[in-house]
């Protein structure tokens, strides 16, 4: 029984290497070179010509969360672009590796179409403007909060433990607000939550679709119902 573990350890081990080398090749080159794009020069003269502060009143009317982090950030790095570039290069990676991660806890035995989902969720541009390196900074810890709170929802559902699964449930509800908090648009990403719990399930029940369905939907709705009163 050792060998099969030693062979899944090694082969994971070789995906996520993988997985860094694509990310590396696909937003690595050039980085350096990059600048301002969009609203990247809003964000940096606001924050030049007025400090750092001016980030958390130019957010307050739509996503104050967002001027709190760019504000914090640019205090710490300042204007060059460098630094939040290799932030959302970080943030990309990880959000692969966890979406890769929670595909293989709900497809036990699917190592290879995980990788290959990952990978192309690593490369595919959605709304995440890899060269707006400042403005897009909130968009890339909001979807790394949003696949981190997916990930230990499922995690929450593998685990045999009451109190473990308890906790990881409410971390991933702390970390599901702060992704809406930061971007109220990451709201679909619960859509694909639903689906993951509901493929968690069918994979493990031998009961017909319509009971997967709706011990699924009444599982994602108490976590909903909870969401919504820690928000308040």
């Amino acid at each position: 029984m050792k060998k099969p573990e030693n062979s899944i350890r090694i082969n994971d081990g070789i995906i996520f290497l993988i997985l860094i080398l694509i990310t590396l090749t696909v937003y690595l080159p050039g980085i350096n070179q990059l600048g301002y794009y969009r609203d990247d020069w809003n964000n940096v003269f606001n924050a030049f010509t007025q400090g750092a502060d001016m980030l958390i009143r130019h957010y307050a009317s739509d996503r104050p969360a967002d001027g709190y982090l760019l504000s914090a950030a640019y205090s710490l790095f300042g204007p060059a672009p460098l630094p939040y570039l290799l932030i959302n290069l970080v943030c990309r990676f990880l959000i692969g590796l966890l979406f890769y991660l929670t595909l293989r806890t709900v497809w036990k035995g699917q190592r290879f179409p995980a990788f290959v989902a990952a990978a192309l969720f690593l490369i595919f541009p959605g709304f995440l403007r890899q060269v707006d390196g400042i403005a897009y900074l909130p968009h890339q810890i909001a979807m790394l909060c949003g696949m981190l709170s997916i990930f230990l929802t499922v995690q929450s559902l593998a685990s045999r433990k009451k109190t473990l699964a308890a906790g990881l449930t409410l971390l991933s509800l702390l970390l599901a607000i702060a992704e809406m908090f930061l971007m109220e648009y990451y709201l679909g990403l619960e859509g694909l939550r639903l689906l993951l719990i509901a493929a968690y399930f069918y994979n493990r029940s031998a009961s017909g679709l319509p009971k997967v369905i709706g011990r699924s939907v009444a599982v994602w709705h108490a976590a909903v119902l909870y969401l919504a009163q820690l928000s308040l």
